[in-house]
């Protein structure tokens, strides 16, 4: 199982070659999310979810393993604390949050960012084999962890408020913290259609033969919202 909204970065090519590669074979790959475009039908997209129904949904796909194939390093990583939550084993890449927060982690897997397609194909199907993930790749136990942190260094360069906060501040807080989404525009409202036209399988030839730089620039034109704040709508 991979989650979340797919770019380039995070690995939406990768997904795409791997199970391409693994067709065939007794593996599935599910996306629950969405990628930058549509995927071949080897993998099984779930579309866009809700959060407050997403456990439910992974109960209902009953994965085996959730993989990151991240090519770009994440700060922190919404996804993996969902694969956490349901107790899967996960395979993430050797870089950023990733490999720290599973560090000493039973069932999980710190392997190199940049395997070719060859290298996940042999690697999926060792797991496949032997029913379980590679002893030889689990992560290494984490850094010791200071305490006292936070309380200290981490504050250190931000400047302290004198006093207690206004009215008027308490207010604005309050207002964005439960503030609804702005609705879309008449743009966005284009981009959302050519968004859900794309996913066919004749659009998506289509898409596929106008250049990256160009989509993302259109894009980028209609809107500089995520792409996940127009398509859950």
């Amino acid at each position: 199982l991979v989650m979340g909204a797919l770019s380039r970065e995070k690995g939406a090519d990768v997904l795409e070659s791997v199970a391409l590669a693994l067709r065939g074979a007794r593996i599935e790959f599910h996306l629950l999310g969405y990628a930058y475009r549509a995927l071949d039908d080897c993998v099984v997209s779930h579309g866009p979810y809700d959060n407050a129904r997403v456990h439910h949904l992974i109960e209902g796909i009953g994965p085996d393993i959730a993989w990151f194939p991240a090519l770009w390093p994440e700060t922190y990583s919404y996804t993996l604390s969902i694969a956490l939550h349901n107790a899967l084993p996960v395979v993430v890449p050797d870089i950023g949050a990733f490999a720290e927060r599973v560090g000493a982690r039973p069932h999980s897997a710190v392997v190199r960012w940049d395997q070719s397609t060859a290298q996940w194909r042999a690697f999926w199907l060792g797991v496949l084999d032997a029913g379980a993930l590679p002893a030889a790749a689990a992560a290494d136990a984490p850094p010791a962890i200071d305490s006292s942190f936070y309380q200290g260094d981490y504050l250190r360069l931000c400047p302290a408020l004198r006093g207690d906060p206004t009215a008027a501040v308490l207010e604005q807080l309050g207002a964005n913290l439960y503030a609804r989404s702005e609705d879309l525009s008449r743009s966005e409202r284009l981009l959302s259609h050519i968004w859900n036209l794309s996913r066919h399988p004749v659009a998506a030839r289509l898409v596929s033969m106008i250049p990256f730089k160009l989509q993302r620039s259109i894009k980028r034109h209609l809107s500089r919202r995520p792409m996940h704040d127009i398509v859950s709508r």
